[in-house]
């Protein structure tokens, strides 16, 4: 079974939690009151190789990663072996973009391409056309799909496992090669 770790980034109250719980099929307990990420939450759930286009289920560690910047000196560990980031905002904030910039200035010192990350603009019906607007230019290489849960909830896991599929795939032909490599060298 492959595994993949992937981070779910943004700024404060985006909806990372919200949908961190939806992908997981995790239940929230808080009620409907915000209550800020402390740090990290690290979900595991499995998702079936029917749904990734894989030979394997996969394994995925979601870490719902606080937005708040008194985390920041967290990131570093935070980062190690990462597959994937979900960088989530609300376009409707206007500083979501400046903090998304910064996001993947961070993150993108640590190795992660941009192929390796998707962002889920978290947006009301009526904000739709603001996408565009909202998402930095350095975004423009990163798939950005729009999220509403309410609306149509089975669209955000589609788009979450077709990016997980892609994953799974770089993930495949990495052990590949390593493989190769070993038997190569005997």
């Amino acid at each position: 079974m492959l595994k993949a770790k992937i981070l779910m980034l943004g700024p404060c109250q985006s909806g990372k939690t919200v949908l961190s719980n939806f992908l997981s099929d995790s239940t929230d307990s808080a009620g409907g009151d915000y209550q800020p990420t402390q740090g990290v939450r690290i979900l595991e759930f499995e998702v079936p190789s029917s749904d990734v286009k894989s030979r394997t289920s996969v394994e995925v560690e979601l870490w719902d990663v606080s937005g708040d910047k008194k985390f920041e000196t967290c990131w570093p560990a935070i980062a190690r072996d990462v597959n994937g980031i979900v960088f989530v905002y609300n376009p409707d904030q206007s500083n979501h973009d400046k903090e998304l910039e910064y996001l993947l200035n961070y993150f993108s010192s640590s190795g992660i391409r941009q192929e390796q990350c998707i962002c889920f603009s978290n947006t009301k019906p009526t904000t739709a056309e603001r996408i565009k607007k909202r998402t930095p230019s350095s975004f423009s290489r990163i798939t950005t799909v729009q999220t509403n849960l309410d609306e149509d909830g089975e669209a955000v896991r589609d788009a979450f496992n077709k990016f997980l599929a892609t994953l799974v795939t770089a993930l495949s032909d990495k052990r590949e090669e390593e493989e190769l490599s070993i038997i190569n060298q005997r």
